[in-house]
């Protein structure tokens, strides 16, 4: 009943043996050195050396010549005949290297990674035995304690690890939020505790208990703060989470547009009737505060609007061809979608393209408070595949960019052309890593779709999904009739999952957690038009659609949502081929088997 594809099974083994046997014997040295410089600044840099530079590569020479007492080394050597780890300490600077940072950090991602990454690697071997679908989940519930002590923070990607506190994003309905905390607040101490670090934090919450108070002191916009929060665990979170209804959302109309070089604030372009626009905000205006919140960059702009309501009025200082200006702006609403509208004349579309390339299959997985994108599979000959990289393993960053999950990685790797080098951060097996890879050409494109549509009143619906290789017609078909064309996926970074755990006989019902008032598709008279519809409650959904070896044809993340979903799919290029529907709502899921026919 299922397809087998010889050539992509194939790779799949010979990656998936390569977690438990680590086949790849290439020598590697890594180095880390940070400098106290005499003003008592640091500056740090990361060399690595493969193969016969490796090899050649003096490792006590090294050491001798750049020892000292201002200076920090590390030096890794992997691979090879001799495996080697010196780490000098000369310099006592107050924070570690960005390298030596991660390091800490990817040890305690390794505490809740480690036993899914084994349990992942047995799995793997039995399935070579059984010949079942070479795709796999990691289920994290099973070795982290949802029950425990949560804060419900995780650290943002404006971390710098130059200043003194941690800077972090709020979970919704956690004891973060109810203690006033918001994202873009950076974290001094908990309870007289300092907090420089991601380990800092972890370590404090390991040793916390659920309803332990915590004193919190904390920065907002330069002004130190306390407050006090009462510890919950994630299993309540989720709970009020999954029955929390939609809260209307404020909408200021500002898009990036273009960079603003070693100057503060966001360069923008403003959106067509918004209240950007009625404020007088023109397009190229550099935003440089909302209130009293600093911007440097669009996800501070986002930040700030999880707090601002319709109707709000709120301050804007911006710069305009050198002279400094502050507005008021009346922000509008980010509404729910309407499936059912004719007029599109206003429709705006963006299609965002990645051009580079991997080469894998990956998850995304997560275990206790982070989060990664897993590798389930690599393609022969990609740029991963010569990297090294190998299925099970975890990566955690780009570039030191942090990746929490598939959607992250597919954004990081976006910034970039094929040909470009880019240093991966991953966890494999309990150690962790930094790789090299010279990104490929896509051979296929997994595109991101952005629809917005605004009215008189300053309000706007959008809509965000994924889709493989739409062209210019399929953009007309979706302008004009709502309807999206699906083609099939490759193995160009694509996102899967396993969704035939359990029962052979009936795989789909052990993922039918989720209750959906209605649920139904039907043939359209066009050979593969199919149309979906469900009404389930309005609370953030993900919809899904997935081929029978798992690898991900659409995603839509719902949001704004009023509960009710209705959109026709033209699926004519898997003419024959059953289609497996996802929708999610937090840990609960619904899934569903539709064929489509010819």
């Amino acid at each position: 009943m299922r397809t087998k594809h010889t050539l992509i099974l194939i790779c799949f083994i010979i990656s998936a043996f390569s977690v438990f046997a680590q086949q790849n014997n290439e020598q590697k040295v890594v180095i880390t050195k940070k400098v106290k410089e005499a003003d008592g600044s640091y500056t740090s840099e990361t060399i690595i050396k493969k193969g016969q530079a490796a090899r050649d590569f003096n490792i006590d020479d090294y050491v001798k010549n750049n020892k000292a007492s201002n200076v920090d080394l590390e030096i890794r050597s992997e691979g090879g005949d001799e495996e080697r780890n010196i780490v000098l300490r000369g310099s006592e600077g107050p924070r570690k290297t960005r390298g030596e940072d991660i390091e800490d950090e990817v040890e305690d991602i390794i505490r809740d990674v480690d036993v899914e990454v084994r349990r992942g690697v047995n799995w793997v071997s039995k399935s070579i035995g059984n010949g079942r679908n070479y795709n796999y989940n990691y289920n994290s519930d099973d070795n982290y304690d949802f029950n425990g002590a949560f804060l419900g923070v995780e650290e943002d990607s404006d971390e710098d690890e130059d200043k003194d506190g941690l800077v972090i994003e709020v979970v919704k309905n956690s004891a973060a939020e109810k203690a006033g905390l918001r994202d873009n607040d950076i974290i001094m101490s908990l309870n007289d505790t300092k907090i420089n670090r991601w380990s800092d934090l972890t370590k404090f919450i390991r040793n916390a208990k659920k309803d332990d108070k915590v004193k919190i002191n904390y920065k907002r916009d330069g002004k130190e703060m306390t407050t006090e929060a009462v510890l919950t665990n994630r299993n309540d979170v989720n709970k009020i989470t999954n029955k929390q209804a939609r809260t209307p959302k404020g909408f200021l109309g500002v898009c990036p547009f273009g960079d603003v070089e070693d100057e503060p604030g966001l360069r923008v372009s403003i959106t067509k009737k918004s209240g950007a626009e009625k404020s007088g905000l023109k397009n190229g205006d550099i935003i440089l505060q909302l209130n009293d919140t600093e911007i440097n960059d669009f996800e501070d702009v986002q930040d700030f609007m999880e707090y601002i309501k319709p109707g709000d009025k709120i301050k804007v200082k911006y710069k305009r061809d050198g002279k400094v200006e502050t507005i008021e702006a009346t922000v509008g609403e980010q509404a729910s979608w309407d499936w059912g509208q004719a007029d599109w004349n206003d429709e705006d579309i963006e299609i965002r393209s990645k051009s580079a390339c991997l080469g894998i299959c990956n998850e995304s997985v997560t275990t206790g408070n982070r989060r990664g994108a897993n590798v389930v599979n690599v393609v022969c000959n990609s740029a991963a595949k010569l990297a090294g990289l190998q299925a099970g393993d975890l990566i955690v960053e780009i570039n030191g960019n942090r990746v929490q999950d598939s959607d992250d990685l597919w954004a990081e790797l976006a910034k970039f052309n094929p040909n470009s080098q880019v240093a991966i951060a991953y966890v494999r097996d309990g150690n962790n890593h930094v790789a090299e890879a010279t990104l490929n050409t896509c051979d296929d494109n997994y595109e991101q779709i952005t629809m917005t549509e605004n009215d008189e009143l300053g309000n706007s619906s959008e809509r965000q999904f994924f889709a493989w290789n739409m062209n210019e017609a399929d953009e007309t078909e979706l302008r004009e009739r709502q309807i999206i064309t699906i083609r099939g996926a490759t193995d160009n970074d694509a996102p899967v999952m396993n969704p035939l755990e359990g029962s052979e006989s009936d795989p789909m019902n052990k993922e039918r957690t989720l209750e959906i008032a209605q649920f139904r598709t039907f043939q359209n008279p066009t050979h593969g038009h199919i149309t979906l519809e469900f009404e389930v409650d309005p609370v953030s959904t993900i919809v899904n659609l997935y081929d029978l070896q798992g690898r991900q044809l659409f995603q839509e993340e719902l949001n704004a949502f009023d509960g009710i979903y209705k959109q026709q799919f033209d699926l004519s290029a898997l003419l024959n081929n059953l289609i497996l529907v996802r929708i999610q709502q937090g840990d609960k899921v619904f899934m569903e088997e539709i064929m489509v026919q010819d």
